[in-house]
Parts: C-alpha cells; sequence; structure tokens
C-alpha cells in the first residue's frame, strides 16, 4: 500500500466532504432567504438532487471502467466546482432563480454519482487486498465525522457568513479536492474496459445487475443493504413526526435523540476492523444487522415519561447508527477484493442504483397505509430486523477476512 497515494486521498476525500455539508445547509438558506423559496421549492430542491445522483448511476459505472479513475475524480470535483461558481455569478449579477438552483442541485448529484463510483474502484488499485478493510474503515469514519459535525459548523460559518460566500467555500473545497488527487505521483492505472469493447448502453448497464444476481455473497449483501435502506428511509420519513406529535417531545430533546445516530455511526466506523478481527467477517455483519434491527424496536415501544423516551430513542438511534458504517466497511471491502476489475464500478453503480431506489421508495410506500404514525414506525422498525435474514447463508456466514476471500481470477466474470 502507498501510505502518500492513501494519505492525499482521504484528505481530498474529508476537504470535499467539508465543503458538501456547508453548502447543503447553505443552498437551501440561499434558497429561503433570498428568494423566498417555501416548502414545496425546499422539497423539489432535495428530490431533484437525489434524482441527479440516481440517473448518473445508471451510466457511472460503464464510464469509469473505460477511462482513468483519478481523471473522473478530478473532472467530478471540478465539475461541482463550476456549477457552485454559476450560484455565486448568477446571484451576483442579479440573475438568480430558482431554476437555477435546480439545475445545479442535479448537475450536483450527477457529478457527485460519478466521484462516489470512480473513487470506489480506484481505491483497490493503490490499496492490498489485506489493508481494505482498515481503509475503508478510515473513508467510513470521515465521512461519519462529517455527517455528526457537519451540521454544527454549516451553521456556524453561516452565522459569521452569508449564505452565497459559505458556497464560495465549498467552491474552494473541490478545488483543493481536485488539486490534492492531482498531486498524486502514481500512474493512474490503465482502464480494463477499452471504450471499442462495448456491445451496447443497455447490456452494459445490466451488467453489474447480472453479476451481484449470479454471485451468491454479492446478492446477499445486495438485498440486506436494499432491505435496510427501504425501511430504514421509511423510519426517517416518519421519525420527526412520531417524537413531536405521537411522544410529544420538544425540539430540544428531538435533536438530542436525532444527534444519537452520528455518534453511534463514528464509534462504528472506529470499531469495524477490530470486530472483523474478534468475530470474523460473516460473524460480524450477521451480529451487526440483528443488533441494529433489534434496537429499534424499541421506538415503537417507547413510553413513559420524556427522560425514559430520551433515553429509550437515543439508545435505539446510536445503535441505528452503530450499525451502517460496519456494513458499509465490511460490504466495500468484499465487493472491492473479490469483483474483477473490469466489472468493479458497474457492480458498485448497480448496488447503489438499488439503494437510491430503495430510499425514494420507502416514503413513498409509507405514504399507501392509511395507518397511525405509531403502526408505520412499528412496520419501519420491524422491517429493518429482517434485513438479517439475507446474511444468514453459509457463503456469509463462513467469510473470515478479506485476505481469506477467493481472488477475482478465480471467480466467473459475468460479460454483457
Amino acid at each position: 500500500m502507498s501510505t502518500a497515494v492513501v494519505t492525499r486521498l482521504l484528505w481530498a476525500h474529508v476537504v470535499s466532504l467539508a465543503g458538501t455539508q456547508v453548502s447543503r445547509v447553505a443552498i437551501p438558506v440561499l434558497a429561503i432567504q433570498m428568494l423566498d423559496a417555501g416548502p414545496g421549492d425546499m422539497g423539489l430542491l432535495r428530490s431533484i438532487g437525489a434524482l441527479g445522483l440516481t440517473l448518473a448511476f445508471v451510466a457511472s459505472g460503464m464510464v469509469v471502467e473505460r477511462l482513468r479513475h483519478r481523471r473522473i475524480m478530478i473532472a467530478a470535483d471540478l465539475g461541482q466546482a463550476l456549477l457552485l461558481s454559476v450560484i455565486v455569478a448568477l446571484y451576483v449579477a442579479g440573475q438568480l432563480t430558482l431554476g437555477w438552483l435546480v439545475v445545479v442541485m442535479f448537475g450536483l448529484g450527477v457529478h457527485s454519482a460519478f466521484f462516489q463510483t470512480a473513487q470506489f474502484a480506484y481505491v483497490p488499485s493503490v490499496v492490498e487486498r489485506s489493508e481494505l478493510l482498515h481503509v475503508n474503515g478510515r473513508f467510513e469514519a470521515t465521512r461519519s465525522l462529517a455527517e455528526v459535525a457537519g451540521p454544527g459548523i454549516s451553521g456556524l460559518v453561516l452565522a459569521v457568513v452569508s449564505a452565497p460566500f459559505a458556497i464560495v467555500v465549498d467552491t474552494l473545497s473541490f478545488l483543493i479536492s481536485a488539486a490534492l488527487l492531482r498531486s498524486i505521483r502514481r500512474p493512474d492505472p490503465v482502464p480494463a474496459r477499452r471504450l471499442d469493447a462495448s456491445p451496447g448502453f443497455l447490456a452494459n448497464a445490466l451488467a453489474g445487475f447480472r453479476s451481484i444476481r449470479a454471485d451468491p455473497i454479492l446478492r446477499s449483501l445486495a438485498a440486506s443493504a436494499t432491505t435496510w435502506i427501504f425501511f430504514e428511509s421509511m423510519l426517517q420519513a416518519q421519525l420527526i413526526l412520531y417524537i413531536e406529535r405521537t411522544l410529544g417531545l420538544g425540539t430540544l430533546a428531538l435533536g438530542i435523540i436525532l444527534a444519537g445516530e452520528g455518534f453511534g455511526a463514528l464509534a462504528g466506523a472506529a470499531s469495524a476492523t477490530r470486530l472483523v478481527a474478534r468475530l470474523g467477517l460473516g460473524r460480524t455483519l450477521v451480529t451487526n444487522a440483528l443488533r441494529g434491527g433489534i434496537a429499534t424496536l424499541l421506538i415503537p415501544c417507547a413510553a413513559g415519561p420524556a427522560w425514559l423516551l430520551i433515553v429509550t430513542l437515543g439508545f435505539a438511534e446510536v445503535m441505528r447508527g452503530f450499525g451502517r458504517p460496519v456494513f458499509n466497511i465490511c460490504s466495500s471491502s468484499i465487493q472491492q477484493a473479490v469483483v474483477p476489475a473490469g466489472l468493479r464500478a458497474r457492480v458498485n453503480a448497480a448496488m447503489r442504483l438499488r439503494f437510491s431506489l430503495a430510499a425514494i421508495a420507502g416514503p413513498m410506500v409509507a405514504v399507501g397505509f392509511d395507518l397511525p404514525v405509531r403502526a408505520l414506525v412499528a412496520i419501519a422498525c420491524g422491517g429493518l430486523v429482517t434485513s438479517v435474514l439475507w446474511l444468514l447463508r453459509p457463503e456469509i456466514r463462513s467469510l473470515r477476512d478479506v485476505a481469506s476471500l477467493p481472488t477475482p481470477s478465480t471467480r466467473n466474470e459475468i460479460k454483457p
């Protein structure tokens, strides 16, 4: 493993994440304060970014496998910096409208999808198989820290400077990230597939899905994560309403409870490598899903005085947050180790597309049920427990560590 390469890659990740957390708050604030945006407009801005991300995953795997991965990450960083600078320029010129913000949010989602796919495919080319778990843990810890500290830091930045200036900060963060990636001296690996090798867009797009379906390990990981994300998004859509209206807790209690997820994620990211060393990959995945799912059952059962409600729900949120990075670190390391380089980006893009669609579908399905909020929360939490069923296959439970996984050359590569 090249320590210098991983360090630059990690710092690029840290800088861009920090800037993204600022603009994630600054752009909605700009829309509210400068453009008098209402609730419908805010929902549109949020959903259009998710739509751009989801649609881009359809093509990102194919593109990443045909071009040098680091160049794609640099281009994605520069593209996001350019889009954010458009907002600032239009604001200065007095021409900024909600329509422009919608276009920019869509573009940011597209560029983010390509960056994520390229980064996932690039890491195994600079990291030894035995180090994948450790390196993925560092990336996941950084992401968890950004989720915990990001909203607070964003609020402080916006308290000191205006929303447009905060967006300038994010623009600079993407430029710094691109510069850090550009400073990596190690040659970018030659793409595993050539541009002229494509039999067609649809065949290439579906190759990642076929690979997941054909491999029992990947199929189980994808099914478990999709189940969890579907029911978790259903829960998140109802959770604030449940806490404030059904349980009658105030905003301070709400903030304390929701903060538990972020702190749990930090603990999970820091503990994943040690858990795998003690339990093995398979048992870590199973016990992690079971622990997180059972803990969430406390949420619909919560009752009693306010302090007990806060403790109960806070504990459940910590456990729910703990499980996500542990699963992500284990799952990403397994994918990077066993999937051939010529399919790695497409398999990851197919996974992310499934997850994005599940996150969209969960809240929408809940709308179709004419049930009390507590009942919807109970259904969602019960569904989270079922995600462990996909991990009970012998192929998953028997996994020990990344180094013992079969190499891509010993596996059947599913070709379009």
